[in-house]
């Protein structure tokens, strides 16, 4: 038995910005760590632009996805669904609107997949599939799998890989899929099984994936005091509260730490406490990034624009308060009132819903009517802020998922590039890949030769045999022949 395991990504900012972030998607490698060894598994992440086999040896097709790649995965999943495949939805999406997506699949996997994807397999061997398999009770993270590495090389993801670390958060913040999707429990993975996988990597390059790394201090401080000896570098996500705690902070940077993703959102205090963040305070942000920097550690967050208390405004108040503060990098993006949120909810409850167009669920579109201000000022306002501060020097980097996929880590990819190490196994893995993923131009090569066939059969044609003949081997000295193909460099 074989299955087929699709991350499906629409092309689209939303995509760009997912991309840039860099490392596996927690969804289809934690259903391959989870499934039994004597079923084969295959995966294909559209994300790093691999393209979906859709006369793949499976006989089940599992596809995940997110809100804005919905509609996407929905073709996908109709077309498989002809070829006689059996086709399984899972995801954020399908979790929050089992009943839009079940009629586009044979069975639904809602919620944590360890545990219910063997039932799901084990019911599809007898004959026997149910429409719906979720879980009852949340995951103990002690039983859980590495995730693979030889289905998707680390080099897919430019030598960065994930480890998970917990699942959950602590806070309950309203505009956030965590809580809803993962329950009100924070979980903690062993440490010693965080370690194990981590040396067992060919990349010294690590996201230790948790939504607050800092949410338990002790357990935190066990973890990075473990990393010390193992010499890597690691992103992360925490809160600007670890800033207060000079110890775990010093901790963290000793054990790689190189950059936090931190949720600062908006300079608005009326905003963030509104929406569960008020622990955030404005005024002290600058201060608290400086005692980042002052440990080696970048930090990335986001400006968010839309929420109620938002007016025209805003945005240059943020635009002012992101020169202030000194952050490494910052992406621009409109609120997204995501399905299964308390926002959504809310949002929907008031009827000001504008669009169920997931597509335009991206970050870069105003699918709700705003409080504050029109769609339009909402839009224009988010294209103004990213455009004013690319130029600002005081901010090293800007990403943005909204127009013409602007997404830049030049600094962070600085830093990784001259702090990769890998394995010759691995660069050869890295090579391979390249060369599959590369299409040669048949058709040059294949009229080249005809043409040449045309010129030495007809001795008044020797002009024309001469020129293709030039044609072919100019062909061949390219990465596009049909003989020879060189990957690129």
């Amino acid at each position: 038995m074989n299955v087929y395991l699709i991350k499906a990504s629409a092309p689209g900012p939303f995509k760009e910005y997912k991309k840039a972030l860099g490392s596996p998607p927690q969804n289809i490698f934690s259903v391959a760590a989870t499934t039994p060894f004597d079923i084969g598994v295959k995966l294909c992440d559209e994300t790093i632009d691999m393209r979906p086999d859709f006369r793949v040896k499976a006989d089940i097709v599992a596809i995940f996805f997110h809100t804005p790649d919905a509609f996407h995965a929905y073709a996908m999943a109709e077309k498989y669904k002809k070829k006689g495949y059996t086709v399984v939805l899972g995801g954020l999406h399908a979790s929050f609107m089992p009943e839009e997506a079940a009629p586009h699949c044979d069975a639904l996997l809602l919620g944590e997949a360890e545990g219910v994807w063997e039932e799901l397999l084990r019911d599809y061997q007898a004959g026997v599939l149910a429409k719906c398999y979720q879980r009852k009770n949340p995951v103990d993270l002690a039983t859980l799998k590495p995730y693979p590495v030889n289905l998707i090389p680390p080099s897919r993801y430019k030598h960065i890989w994930s480890v998970l670390v917990t699942r959950g958060c602590v806070h309950r913040c309203d505009f956030c899929v965590i809580p809803p999707f993962f329950g009100n429990q924070f979980r903690r993975r062993p440490v010693e099984n965080i370690v194990a996988e981590i040396k067992a990597l060919s990349t010294n390059w690590v996201e230790l994936h948790s939504d607050n790394l800092a949410a338990d201090r002790e357990y935190a401080l066990e973890l990075f005091n473990a990393l010390k000896p193992l010499n890597i570098n690691w992103v992360g996500e925490a809160t600007i509260k670890l800033a207060d705690d000079e110890e775990l902070l010093k901790a963290a940077a000793e054990s790689g730490c190189r950059e936090l993703l931190i949720g600062i959102e908006t300079p608005s205090k009326d905003a963030l406490s509104g929406t569960g963040k008020g622990f955030v305070e404005p005024e002290s942000i600058r201060e608290k990034i400086e005692v980042f920097h002052s440990h080696g550690v970048s930090i990335l967050s986001s400006m968010i624009f839309g929420f109620d208390s938002h007016g025209p405004e805003i945005f240059k108040e943020s635009l002012e308060f992101c020169k202030q503060i000194g952050i490494d990098s910052v992406e621009a993006v409109i609120l997204i009132p995501f399905p299964g949120t308390k926002q959504f909810a809310q949002i929907e409850a008031e009827g000001r819903i504008l669009s169920k167009d997931w597509a335009l669920y991206d970050g870069s579109n105003a699918v709700f009517q705003p409080k504050g201000m029109t769609p339009k000022q909402l839009e224009e306002g988010t294209e103004w802020f990213w455009r004013e501060i690319e130029r600002t020097k005081r901010v090293k980097n800007v990403t943005s998922p909204s127009l013409n996929d602007r997404i830049k880590y030049k600094e962070y990819e600085k830093i990784r590039s001259k702090n990769i190490t890998t394995s010759s196994d691995r660069n050869k893995t890295s090579l391979r890949s390249s060369m599959a993923t590369h299409k040669p131009k048949y058709w040059l090569s294949i009229l080249g030769l005809t043409l040449i066939a045309i010129g030495l059969l007809f001795d008044w044609y020797w002009v024309w045999g001469v020129l293709f003949t030039l044609w072919a081997l100019i062909d061949i000295k390219k990465p596009t022949n049909l003989f020879v193909r060189r990957c690129p460099s």
